[in-house]
């Protein structure tokens, strides 16, 4: 029931810490595919010169038989000559695997992935996992895989029985040669099956990637919650909140008649217009960073201001933005109005 009501699509935060675990879309077919061009493609350009070192070493083998005395050096060469021949195989299968990777999942390590699981060895796990609908699927996928590469192979076999029978006798580099060529259809079938099953298996994994990621309601209202108090979170939403203020204190100030500062912690944006205004009116106001702020665009267009703590305290707690101060303030504040009309900063 729980599954029922994961209905909501999972949000970034969801996806991010999936993909931090380890938890995310890709199809092994797809590895599969590339890693098969390669190792076909290798032993088409280059299995005569790998078999011309496979028969070198057993040559030499055969016409100096290894003793006590040179063991060490004849296990070096060996390994020397499987080396040459298995190295480059397994270096182009490592790179395609990588390059593969990051195409479907992006550059993306995470320890987590790779630690061990134990929990997987339950026996109970095991069969729950083996009889879901997933595990279905993957045995259906191998099956279908298995049934189109025997056809293709019997197919193959038994399209060119006779002209292997014909080889019989005939020198074996040439046979070689023959055969890879003969083969090379059956090889390109092979991948394409193999690429168009991981193309449909990388569409299934990411739809029930995504599936498995859908949340509910309830626990996108839990995110939401535990968002709200992180401290990166808060911090962010402050950072955004103090932008808004900070246009809409622009914006205010633009009418702006005068300010009066506390000095340094709280300041208030005044307006008193005779045509518009029956007393002086208080467009915004503003604390600490607020406070500095508005002193600063106060300084930058020349708005005058003053400084006088009582006032700019009673009319920062007793008015609001928008509002016209109180008839007990109005002394208060057209005796500072007076000052600045005394300095020749404000005149009407």
């Amino acid at each position: 029931m729980a599954k029922d009501n994961k209905t909501e699509k999972p949000t970034p935060r969801r996806i991010k810490k999936a993909r931090e675990e380890g938890n995310v879309a890709k199809s092994k077919e797809l590895n599969n595919a590339f890693s098969l061009l390669i190792v076909a493609g290798m032993i088409f350009f280059f299995g005569k010169w790998w078999i011309g070192n496979m028969v070198a070493a057993f040559k030499a083998l055969l016409e100096q038989p290894p003793t006590l005395g040179n063991a060490s050096s004849y296990s070096l060469f060996f390994i020397l000559q499987f080396g040459k021949v298995l190295l480059p195989v397994m270096v182009m299968v490592l790179v395609i695997g990588i390059l593969n990777y990051a195409v479907q999942v992006g550059f993306l390590f995470s320890a987590k992935s790779i630690k061990p699981q134990f929990k997987r060895l339950n026996p109970a796990n095991y069969f729950k996992r083996v009889f879901s609908v997933k595990g279905i699927v993957e045995v259906v996928k191998a099956l279908l895989l298995i049934t189109l590469l025997s056809a293709v192979a019997y197919k193959g076999f038994q399209s060119h029985l006779q002209t292997l029978i014909s080889f019989t006798g005939q020198n074996w580099l040439y046979s070689l040669r023959q055969i890879l060529q003969l083969f090379k259809n059956e090889f390109l079938a092979l991948f394409l099956i193999i690429v168009v099953i991981g193309l449909l298996d990388f569409l299934y994994q990411r739809y029930e990637y995504k599936k498995g990621l859908r949340m509910s309601k309830q626990d996108i209202k839990e995110e939401m919650k535990d968002s709200e108090g992180r401290p990166e979170v808060k911090q962010r939403q402050r950072s955004i909140a103090r932008g808004l203020l900070q246009g809409a204190i622009t914006k205010k100030m633009l009418d702006a008649t005068f300010v009066v500062n506390n000095p340094t912690h709280i300041s208030v944006v005044m307006r008193y217009d005779k045509g518009k205004d029956h007393a002086p009116k208080l467009l915004a106001k503003g604390e600490d960073e607020l406070a500095l702020f508005i002193r600063q665009i106060a300084e930058t267009d020349g708005i005058p201001m003053i400084t006088n703590r009582q006032v700019a305290r009673m009319i920062y707690y007793s008015t609001n933005e928008e509002e016209y101060i109180q008839e007990d303030l109005y002394a208060a504040v057209i005796e500072i109005m007076k000052e600045l009309m005394d300095k020749e900063q404000l005149s009407f």
